[in-house]
């Protein structure tokens, strides 16, 4: 399950992202052991999002009960002291 979803309009001029929607989705498991299965919700998530929702700049963010961030399957999966860095 997704636990929250944010959706902004952007208008922002640095970096690549000029314009239009941001759609960033986060789920939260207590697991310390990052398994690949955590990211099945947020995989589905984001096929069907692409079919629903014209082009938005879709993030995924994991936040997991262990202490390491990295990145997997391009989902950013974040330890537990790092959710502050969620935006």
């Amino acid at each position: 399950m997704v636990n929250f979803l944010i959706l902004e309009g952007v208008q922002e001029n640095h970096g690549p992202r000029q314009s239009g929607n941001r759609l960033l989705a986060c789920e939260v498991k207590s697991g310390a052991t990052l398994h690949t299965a955590f990211l099945k919700n947020l995989h589905q998530f984001a096929d069907r999002t692409e079919t629903l929702l014209p082009k938005p700049e879709l993030e995924l963010r994991l936040v997991y009960g262990g202490d390491r961030t990295q990145r997997r399957s391009e989902t950013d999966c974040l330890g537990w002291r790092e959710i502050h860095e969620i935006k």
